[in-house]
């Protein structure tokens, strides 16, 4: 059963995603992970992983992908929406957690990144 993280974007923005793995079991677990655009569910971003046993493992440099294919009008999921699927062989959670540059703050000196964290639970969609 994937675990699904939902909001997993900072906007328009573009950003680094970071997905965070905990392998709860007494194996080495393998974890395939997918970032996909919200309005039709393709797959912009994927690897698979491994982590070991009782251990938590984040792997960053996943792409938020272009918004191409997500014309659907309103109120369907705006291009830019993504979402996080992280599929594991073993007792797990999963994070995500995004980074952005582009600060929407007007100041002269943006020091502060935005960032935005969402975690998954265990609901079934």
């Amino acid at each position: 059963m994937p675990q699904v993280t939902l909001g997993t974007d900072l906007g328009e923005r573009s950003t680094r995603i970071n997905v965070g793995v905990y392998n709860g079991g007494s194996v080495t677990a393998t974890a395939v992970i997918a970032v996909r655009r919200a309005c039709n569910g393709t797959v912009v971003s994927s690897r698979t992983v491994t982590i070991a046993p009782n251990t938590i493992e984040q792997f960053g440099g996943f792409e938020s992908g272009t918004s191409d294919g997500c014309n659907t009008p309103a109120p369907r999921a705006a291009g830019w929406m993504r979402y996080v699927t992280v599929t594991v062989d073993q007792p797990s959670f999963s994070y995500v957690a995004n980074v952005s540059e582009a600060s929407p703050v007007t100041t002269p000196i943006n020091i502060i990144p935005a960032v935005g964290l969402a975690v998954a639970t265990n609901t079934r969609f």
